[in-house]
């Protein structure tokens, strides 16, 4: 993100925001996907670490 060092005011922060927003999409999808990959749903929620 190399444009964050020329700007200035509140728009500095977009990159940061950017950056967050894809990481909690990525761990959201991860769940996710594997919550719906189990073949019994009831199983893997009360698997002592389904993850």
């Amino acid at each position: 993100m190399g444009f964050v060092e020329e700007t200035k005011g509140p728009s500095r922060n977009v990159a940061i925001a950017i950056i967050i927003a894809s990481i909690f999409t990525g761990i959201a999808i991860t769940i996710i996907a594997s919550m719906v990959g189990a073949p019994n749903i009831q199983e893997y929620l009360s698997a002592p670490a389904p993850f």
